[in-house]
């Protein structure tokens, strides 16, 4: 089933785009394409193999019996990939760390600002009830609270400026301090995406500010680090409630690493729309509905909702999918959007504005840039392509990404300001 004559092209294409890169980028085997492609063969080629050799191949009444088709899908997605990596190259190629003759300055109180923000967000969720802050065995969380669910955005701005307080200050006592609490928060919040993203962030910003080159056989050891942690944490995990660590009991490494949870979930939803007819297509909604999810719900409680989610657990034969969140891959939503045909046309797109982004950050100062070229590889190579739904990727990059710029208003340098000074002396 996994080695079909589709899945090993698929699993070749995949493993040669994945050396190509790792030749032709900065970052190399932790780039942005060769991240997305190493992902691509742990959930579709791994995951797979790891439930049916050793786990219950069904899950909610879907069992894993064809993957021909997903795995075709795959295929369409990487080579839409790989061409907005092969267009983008150069932007792929820049050093973040390297020191630029004209240097931006980041604006430090905006910084301080945007943090004390992010906090105050998270203490918010805890007295509403959504946030189990003081790892209290007794907390009940609160439903009553769910309109500021936006507040959770607080989480992701967090990530992305404790990861530019340890490259700013060379990652000092104080901003590991700040990314030991941040990790803390994120693992009572139960978001084991979250935690991955300021993991792989300050991993690859440490390296670039320490100048080491990245080797193959530490994507390798990283790899297997990263799935023995999600594991664990999907585990023992309660949203909002923390870490339940009784359920970590008599677990082995070999049970932790073949317990993959509803993460698998996603590769059932993916085989099921691609080897049977699809539903009418829904076009443009995905964008609009992740338009209108920027504004919270308690200001506009009617907004837009992504009804195509429904469709979701349409395949599985216990109704019990229903309710249990099963998510699906980014590959579905293309395949509701456009049919086949959107899968590579979507990858492309979305790949060259991850390049475009890239691009943009080498104007911010060196701090900066290495916390989002550090963000890059994780976000739009792991969490966009297993998460998948394009108003969660809208509003998550906006506030991952976001704080690095607005730590720049307004962006000045020595340049600037000697214009700026030359123009109020004429002026007088």
């Amino acid at each position: 089933m996994i080695f079909s004559f589709i899945g090993t092209i698929t699993c070749a294409v995949l493993v040669a785009g994945y050396f190509y890169f790792a030749r032709r980028t900065f970052l190399g085997t932790l780039s942005l394409p060769c991240v997305s492609l190493l992902v691509a063969v742990v959930y579709f080629f791994l995951m797979p193999w790891v439930t049916i050799e050793y786990g219950d191949p069904v899950f909610f009444g879907s069992v894993l019996d064809d993957l021909r088709w997903m795995h075709f899908g795959v295929l369409l997605y990487a080579l839409g990939l790989m061409a907005a990596a092969r267009i983008t190259e150069n932007y792929l190629q820049a050093d973040a760390a390297r020191t630029h003759t004209v240097e931006p300055e980041s604006n430090i109180y905006t910084f301080y600002l945007l943090l004390a923000i992010s906090f105050v967000g998270a203490i918010t969720l805890a007295f509403l009830g959504q946030l189990n802050i003081s790892a209290s065995s007794d907390y009940d969380l609160s439903e009553a609270a769910t309109v500021y669910r936006f507040l959770n955005y607080s989480f992701t701005m967090m990530i992305s400026l404790s990861i530019f307080a340890a490259a700013r200050y060379n990652f000092n006592i104080l901003t590991l301090i700040l990314s030991v609490i941040v990790a803390l928060i994120l693992i009572q919040a139960g978001f084991r995406y979250r935690l991955l993203l300021l993991m792989f962030g300050l991993c690859v910003s440490f390296l670039l500010c320490r100048e080491i080159r990245i080797r193959a056989s530490w994507t390798v050891v990283g790899t297997i680090c990263a799935i023995f942690l999600s594991n664990l944490m999907g585990i023992g995990r309660v949203y909002g409630n923390g870490i339940q660590t009784s359920r970590w009991e008599d677990l082995t490494f070999s049970d932790v690493m073949r317990s993959f949870g509803g993460e698998i979930g996603p590769i059932y939803v993916f085989k099921d729309f691609a080897a049977n007819e699809l539903p009418k297509l829904i076009y443009l909604e995905p964008w609009t509905v992740g338009v209108s999810r920027l504004i919270p719900s308690f200001l506009w409680p009617d907004k837009p909702d992504a009804e195509y989610l429904r469709l979701i657990p349409y395949w599985f034969s216990d109704p019990a999918a229903a309710t249990a969140g099963v998510a699906a891959p980014q590959h579905v939503e293309m395949l509701l959007q456009f049919g086949w045909m959107g899968i590579p046309f979507l990858a492309f797109l979305y790949f060259c504005a991850a390049g475009i982004i890239q691009h943009r950050l080498q104007r911010l100062s060196r701090p900066a840039r290495i916390a989002g070229v550090a963000l890059i590889p994780a976000f739009f190579g792991y969490y966009m392509q297993t998460r998948g739904y394009f108003f969660q990727v809208l509003s998550d990059s906006i506030f991952l990404f976001g704080p690095l710029f607005l730590c720049h208003y307004p962006v000045t340098t020595p340049a600037k300001r000697s214009y700026r000074r030359a123009a109020y002396f004429i002026s007088r």
